[in-house]
């Protein structure tokens, strides 16, 4: 049963409030929600534009410790430099676990945009990752390849940059009022899945222009210096690591079955090769969850998670 069918959980709320806040700089504090004990820790990336929210139903499976986290301008992180590449956001998780205690080795698990810190960590600290699981990830030159089966894939991407641009306009102009036609625009409507305090701390952090400027630099940068810095950075890696991969995944309405169905094929080949960076990489693929695995199937990322920190702790002990 999803997340999706169940009724709002009050104790979830604590996502809706700062919890750890490591302070990594002057004026610079990374949200942290640690939940568990037991090592290693698994590290929680979520997706582009999400946050340590994004692993509620993971969190609560897990016996092992984990920590969620916020990237910069998301969640009750604090704004960060520009541009948002990747080798930001790992240096600044390594600052925040280093000044939360959490110390390593570690299980990086990354959802989508975030399998781009994990495996970035992984190959930059290799001394520090003894697993990887990656959820439904994006690869590095992933829009390119997607143009090269379909071309018009260039001008949704391109769409979806000018509505970031307009949302962040938007909050800069104090136009994100409830009931105004920009506020329903930028910030949605609430979720059913999840209570009254969780919906306002969202939309609490969709009015802010520091937020559409984090989301927007990290969707520029993966297609460039996130792209580039992972290119360079890739080496060899002999540590258990589970991929999965959604096995309902819809590449969207605008394309029709044909198109549809050559886009899947090339998302699949492309989990391939990145279960293959590892000697110890395998991919699973999660039936009937779309690419938000972490919400329509947590047990299975849960079950992946828990494996893999079996396996390192294995490794261990043989070692």
């Amino acid at each position: 049963m999803t997340d999706n069918l169940r009724p709002p959980n009050p104790a979830l709320n604590v996502y809706a409030a700062p919890q750890t806040l490591a302070k990594i700089g002057r004026r610079r504090r990374v949200n942290l929600r640690i939940t568990g004990e037991g090592g290693p820790t698994a590290v929680l990336a979520a997706g582009w534009g999400g946050w340590s929210l994004s692993w509620t139903g993971v969190q609560r499976r897990l016996a092992t410790r984990s920590v969620a986290y916020d990237r910069p301008g998301l969640g009750f992180s604090d704004p960060g430099p520009l541009p948002r590449a990747a080798s930001v956001t790992v240096a600044d998780l390594r600052a925040a676990l280093k000044a939360a205690g959490v110390p390593p080795p570690y299980v990086l698990v990354g959802h989508s945009l975030g399998s781009f810190e994990a495996r970035l960590f992984a190959f930059l600290h290799p001394d520090e990752v003894v697993g990887l699981v990656l959820v439904d990830p994006s690869s590095e030159r992933q829009g390119l390849r997607f143009a090269e089966v379909l071309p018009k894939a260039t001008l949704v991407s391109a769409r979806q940059l000018a509505q970031l641009k307009f949302s962040e306009a938007c909050a800069r102009a104090g136009t994100l009022v409830p009931g105004s036609p920009d506020y329903d625009f930028c910030v949605g409507k609430p979720e059913p899945r999840l209570t009254d305090e969780l919906n306002a701390a969202i939309a609490n952090l969709r009015t802010r222009a520091s937020y559409w400027r984090s989301v927007r630099s990290e969707l520029t940068s993966m297609v460039g210096r996130s792209a580039d810095e992972l290119e360079a950075a890739r080496r060899p890696l002999d540590i258990p690591l589970i991929v999965l991969s959604a096995g309902a995944f819809e590449p969207g309405p605008q394309l029709n079955e044909t198109e549809g169905a050559a886009m899947k094929a090339l998302w699949r080949q492309m989990h391939r090769e990145l279960a293959a960076i590892s000697s110890r990489g395998e991919l699973r693929v999660v039936e009937g969850a779309g690419h938000n695995i972490p919400t329509d199937n947590p047990q299975a990322v849960a079950d992946a998670i828990a494996e893999v920190v079996a396996a390192a702790q294995g490794l261990a002990k043989s070692g």
